[in-house]
């Protein structure tokens, strides 16, 4: 099968998956479905940013515990969609990096080489855009 063959197949399996999902599934069974995802991409973060061991389970695990925190404490206030301090904390953390950090980190090419320092990004990107998402 051709790599564009392959994206398509993949396309139309997961596209009705996703929008039965958004349409059917209440909101925090939604939040969880997606968590799924962003625990995948937690993983590829930790291999990016070359942590191994226990410290990719700290990673990934650490992203767990927060996401579980925002979905299930009472303090976060998630009973159909957190409230607006909440969105405008996480996401708001997360646009402020990409417009004052990773713009010019692109521009100018800074090298990264703490993985410590990929792995504090890799938390307020997947957490942005997941708490964006759902």
């Amino acid at each position: 099968m051709s790599p564009l063959a392959q994206r398509v197949a993949t396309a139309v399996v997961l596209v009705p998956l996703v929008l039965l999902a958004l349409f059917l599934l209440p909101p925090r069974a939604f939040a969880i479905a997606l968590l799924a995802f962003m625990l995948a991409a937690a993983l590829e973060w930790a291999v990016l940013a070359r942590l191994a061991g226990a410290s990719r389970l700290l990673f990934v695990g650490g992203l767990l515990a927060a996401a579980t925190a925002l979905l299930f404490l009472p303090a976060s206030g998630f009973a159909r969609g957190w409230p607006d301090a909440v969105v405008v904390a996480v996401c708001g953390t997360a646009t402020a990096f990409w417009a004052l950090v990773a713009t010019p980190w692109v521009i100018f090419r800074w090298p990264v080489r703490s993985p410590w320092a990929m792995a504090l990004i890799g938390w307020v990107v997947l957490l942005g855009v997941w708490v964006a998402v759902v």
